[in-house]
């Protein structure tokens, strides 16, 4: 958000509820029975911001110097 160049978080969170109430107001949507599910990662510098609404969930992995994971990851085996 350009409102918001400094502070990611606050970013973030406007930019949520701008999304929400915008489905809200979208006449062809039953936002009572309509949900928004959203996993956001963006990368600056060397700093990582992770953020979610919703039951979406997001794994992040690495590439060994092998070329591999180094083990089987799914959504079942990581603990959050």
């Amino acid at each position: 958000s350009t409102r918001y160049p400094n502070d990611i978080r606050q970013a973030l969170k406007v930019s949520f509820l701008q999304l929400n109430q915008r489905v809200q107001h979208e006449p062809d949507i039953d936002a009572q029975l309509s949900g928004t599910t959203a996993c956001v990662a963006f990368i600056e510098g060397s700093t990582m911001h992770v953020a979610n609404i919703g039951d979406s969930r997001a794994i992040l992995g690495v590439e060994c110097a092998s070329g591999s994971s180094g083990s089987s990851m799914s959504p079942s085996s990581v603990v959050v």
